[in-house]
C-alpha cells in the first residue's frame, strides 16, 4: 500500500512467484534491520512492489521478489513485503489457514527454514522501527 501510494499504481503487480512461508531475505545495512542476523521471515503474498524510482532505496531483497523492503528517501518511512509481526507458530497457523483456504498457496509454500527458531528476529524490525519513531517524535 506504502509504495502504490508514493509511487503510484504501477508499483505493485501480481507476482510472477508468490511467496509463502518462511523465507531467506538478503538485507543492506540499514537502521531497521540493526541487530538481525538471521534473515528468515514469513511470506505471505500474492503481489509484489516493482518499477520504484530514485527516491526509494530498496534494501531488502532475494531470488524471488527483488524488492523485500525499502526506505522513501531519508525520512523513517518503511516499506516491507514479509511479515516482521509474525514468529513461528503465529506464521506456521498462517500458512496453514492460507492453505486450506487457497489451493494455489500449496504451488508457492516455501520451507528455507522449518525450525521453530526461524523469524524469532522478525519483531527486531518492528522494535527498530519504534526506536527509530521515537528519535523522530
Amino acid at each position: 500500500m506504502l509504495a502504490r501510494l508514493l509511487g503510484g499504481d504501477e508499483c505493485c503487480i501480481q507476482a510472477e512467484r508468490p511467496e509463502f512461508g518462511f523465507t531467506k531475505v538478503k538485507l543492506v545495512e540499514n537502521q531497521l534491520f540493526t541487530g538481525i542476523t538471521s534473515s528468515v521471515f514469513m511470506q505471505s503474498h500474492f503481489d509484489e512492489v516493482v518499477n520504484l524510482d530514485d527516491s526509494f532505496k530498496i534494501i531488502a531483497s532475494n531470488d524471488n521478489v527483488k524488492i523485500q523492503a525499502f526506505q522513501w528517501q531519508d525520512f523513517p518511512v518503511w516499506g516491507v513485503q514479509f511479515h516482521p509481526e509474525l514468529n513461528w507458530e503465529e506464521g506456521s497457523k498462517m500458512l496453514e489457514r492460507n492453505l486450506k483456504e487457497d489451493s494455489r498457496v500449496k504451488d508457492y509454500a516455501n520451507y528455507d527454514c522449518k525450525d521453530s527458531k526461524c523469524g524469532e528476529e522478525a519483531e527486531l524490525v518492528l522494535l527498530n522501527f519504534c526506536k527509530i519513531g521515537e528519535k523522530n517524535v
